[in-house]
Formats: C-alpha cells, sequence, structure tokens
C-alpha cells in the first residue's frame, strides 16, 4: 500500500499463454526513491485453487496454493537509489504441473495436489455435485524483499 514511498518494482513478460513444459521469460525493473537494505529480489510461480460452494447457507469459497516456485535473482545487499535496475529471468514450466505425476524433486507436493484436484474434478467430486465451482490461477510475483513493505509486482498468466 505505502510501498510507493520506497520506488517502483514492474514486470514485463514476453507471453501470457504458456504450457507445461515452456519458459516464463520476462524483466523485473526496480527504480528506487532511495536505498534499500533488503534480503533478497525474488520471482515467483504461483498456482493457487479457488473452490467456491454453494449451499443452504450461502456461498463459500476457499484459496489452497498448489504450486509455489520462487527463485532468487539477487541477494541481500543495499539496493541504490536514482538507478534503473533491470533483471531478466527465466522460469521452467514442469511438464508435470498439469498431471498428478510429479518430475521433479521438490516440486512434488504441488503437483501431486494439483494430480489430486484433477482427479477429483474428473470424478465430479469437486463441481456438479456440489454445487460448486473450481479454477487455478497462476501468477508470476516479483518482489523486493525489505524492512517494512516489501515491494511487489503481481502479474497474471495462464496456464494450460
Amino acid at each position: 500500500m505505502f510501498g510507493f514511498f520506497k520506488g517502483k518494482i514492474s514486470m514485463t513478460l514476453e507471453k501470457y499463454q504458456f504450457a507445461p513444459g515452456e519458459e516464463i521469460k520476462g524483466r523485473i525493473t526496480l527504480e528506487l526513491k532511495k536505498n534499500i537494505q533488503a534480503q533478497a529480489l525474488t520471482v515467483q510461480l504461483l498456482g493457487t485453487r479457488r473452490v467456491s460452494r454453494d449451499s443452504t447457507r450461502g456461498s463459500d469459497t476457499h484459496h489452497d496454493t498448489i504450486f509455489d516456485f520462487s527463485l532468487p535473482l539477487d541477494g541481500e545487499k543495499e539496493y541504490p537509489a536514482g538507478q534503473v535496475l533491470n533483471y531478466d529471468f527465466s522460469l521452467k514450466i514442469p511438464d508435470t504441473i498439469l498431471h498428478g505425476v510429479s518430475g521433479a524433486k521438490g516440486l512434488e507436493l504441488g503437483t501431486k495436489i494439483l494430480g489430486a484436484i484433477n482427479i477429483a474434478a474428473t470424478l465430479g467430486g469437486l463441481s456438479g455435485s456440489l454445487g460448486g465451482s473450481q479454477r487455478i490461477d497462476w501468477q508470476v510475483i516479483a518482489r523486493l524483499d525489505s524492512p517494512g513493505l516489501d515491494l511487489t509486482k503481481k502479474v497474471q498468466v495462464n496456464i494450460a
């Protein structure tokens, strides 16, 4: 909310529609108004499952993280003011991100959970019979982790 006092962080991506196995390529730009001592600059791919259910008492929505991978782009240091700092990045989307099969160590939790979601959806366990719906939102998030409020930029992408 008040991060604009520190400066701004922006992110551009080469494209916004992806398939499993592709790379998300982009650039993060920092323009700081004052020097900032920060722990790290990271880029993150985050998958969140949103499940909405209707019942006699109204609707209920839950959000579950199903995939979370962060890549450090720069470490702990003082990030200088008055300069434009550019960081190019590339995040490889796992081939198995939309399946229940884990292809990489460290990604097992997210892909197994996602696999269970896909199986339940196929069997009609989450939609239809429960009178609800689900969707998976994917975001690429740039974050300068600093004392007080972090500078962040979120960009919605589609993985299908």
